[in-house]
């Protein structure tokens, strides 16, 4: 069985309010539950949360299964892990450690149903502890010291176009077996499978300038709302 987790607090450090916060027209966690709930591949959807609101306001955008668990005020801080919250649910929903925890973070609005469904396929076919997104991006590394002394971490070109590139870990979607879950605390296993994604659909958001970015993204028509595939 495949669990679609996403923890919704209320409060947000950087942007007030964020998970309840509307984007477009809908609140920006409403994107990320119509996604799972479209899903061909979960079995269950479930929303973690410390909020009445954020519960209202599930239900009310609801469309089939859900299930809405609230969560204990230290599961709901700062500090709080994502990792336990997913223990926390999956131990209220007593699951086995051979279910698939599907961790779907609010803060990625435009990840799709098609998507969630390929990476559990993959973690199917793969005998995966994790499946997760990347992003493929050119960096130039380096380190800064004290002196402001710029160290490069590798030789490489200055044109842009020709920095090999690297593969960036995305949050929108983590597909984690429960028993490495519980093991490890952290929702990478030793045997991890990616699955590439674009800069849309890999948006997340987490600084006022990611969400004028996102309303830009709609603004423009480049993610519809009602969006079934990858």
């Amino acid at each position: 069985m495949f669990v679609g987790i996403i923890p919704a607090k209320l409060e947000s450090l950087r942007i007030e309010r964020k998970n309840v916060k509307v984007l477009g027209d809908l609140p920006l966690f409403v994107y990320t539950m119509r996604a799972a709930l479209r899903s061909a591949a979960l079995d269950r959807v479930v929303v973690s949360t410390d909020s009445e609101l954020v519960e209202e306001l599930a239900l009310q955008h609801a469309e089939g299964r859900l299930e809405v668990l609230h969560r204990a005020p230290h599961l709901a801080g700062e500090t709080t892990t994502v990792e336990a919250v997913l223990l926390d649910v999956a131990d209220r929903l007593e699951l086995g450690d051979d279910n698939g925890v599907v961790t779907l973070l609010p803060t990625s609005p435009f990840r799709t149903p098609g998507l969630i469904d390929r990476c559990v396929r993959l973690f199917r076919s793969s005998c995966a502890d994790t499946v997760l997104t990347v992003q493929r991006a050119g960096l130039k590394l380096g380190t800064l010291d004290h002196d402001q002394t710029f160290r490069p971490s590798r030789q490489y070109p200055a044109e842009m176009h020709r920095v090999e590139p690297v593969w960036i870990d995305n949050p929108a979607v983590y597909v984690t077996r429960l028993s490495s879950l519980r093991t490890n605390r952290f929702v990478l296993g030793q045997r991890c499978y990616g699955i590439e994604i674009d800069r849309i659909e890999g948006h997340d958001i987490n600084e006022p300038l990611d969400w004028l970015v996102a309303e830009a993204i709609l603004a423009n028509g480049l993610f519809a709302t009602d969006a079934t595939i990858s």
